[in-house]
């Protein structure tokens, strides 16, 4: 953390969202939950209609829902309206369940 919030300090600061068994409690300065989208049949289904969402009337839309809920799917879906805004068509934007199943293999756990 010190070095992405620029923080001038001699202590080093870290974040975990694993693991935190193996943190010394005595070392925690704050625990924070954060819950990422429930995704329904509808919500996915919305996804898969992003162009006819998303544009009409020059109202554009971004965020993370439009993926997995992850930083960096908001990111890709704002870089998708700047596109659109832009006049570019951009066909490499791709709804999250289309991306990876939730389900995880054996042969991804053993990797």
């Amino acid at each position: 953390m010190n070095h992405l919030q620029r923080l001038r300090t001699r202590q080093q600061y870290f974040v975990t969202l694993n693991r935190g068994n193996e943190i010394d409690p005595n070392k925690v300065i704050r625990t924070i939950s954060y819950d990422h989208p429930v995704y329904t049949k509808e919500g996915i289904a919305a996804q898969f209609r992003h162009p006819e969402i998303s544009g009409p009337s020059h109202t554009h839309y971004c965020g993370a829902y439009w993926g997995w809920g992850f930083h960096e799917d908001g990111v890709v879906s704002a870089e998708r309206v700047c596109n659109a805004i832009a006049g570019e068509v951009v066909s490499r934007f791709v709804p999250a369940p289309a991306r990876k199943s939730l389900e995880t293999t054996e042969d991804e756990v053993a990797a």
